[in-house]
């Protein structure tokens, strides 16, 4: 059995916990599930934005390991066309000692493609127990799918009402 325990405070005011991997005795005999995948990550930065540390689920996010990026910038990370707004989101972070900024930004993967995530930077660098940027990605890959795929079906829809002979009222 595995508790994940996520600390949301600074955003939502809990903590959520999430068990899994309960036996089959417990959770019912037909009751099959995929294996559950990381959605949270979290990175340690210094004010360059030199990476400190990281936690595992990096690795199972983004498939790069701890020693390959750790003392490494994140900007070669960022898909070119969101530099310009994770750059702004850095500089409205650095701001100010303890504020903090959100961004909507894909990462690179270490097999080229790229996942999207909602990063939330965190200004701890005067906080003498840290003295870094706490950045947390949470992992937002399936809902911009989602809103991508509405938007083709959009587009195709506009497209069909624009070929019809005919008009359509709504």
């Amino acid at each position: 059995v595995m508790l994940d325990i996520v600390d949301a405070r600074h955003r939502y005011g809990v903590y959520l916990g999430v068990v899994s991997g309960l036996p089959a005795s417990i959770r019912g005999p037909n009751a099959e599930r995929p294996p559950r995948r990381a959605k949270v990550c979290s990175i340690e930065r210094d004010k360059l934005s030199q990476i400190r540390t990281i936690t595992p689920t990096v690795t199972e996010i983004l498939g790069w390991r701890a020693d390959e990026l750790i003392g490494d910038g994140t900007l070669y990370l960022i898909h070119p066309d969101d530099r310009p707004s994770a750059v702004k989101s850095w500089l409205e972070m650095l701001a100010g000692p303890g504020s903090g900024s959100h961004a909507l930004t894909r990462y690179r993967h270490r097999d080229g493609s790229y996942v999207w995530f909602e990063v939330t930077h965190r200004n701890l660098l005067d906080d003498p127990k840290h003295r870094c940027v706490i950045s947390e990605l949470l992992d937002v890959s399936d809902r911009m799918g989602a809103i991508n795929a509405l938007h083709a079906s959009e587009e195709r829809l506009r497209r069909v009402i624009e070929m019809l002979p005919l008009g359509i009222l709504q």
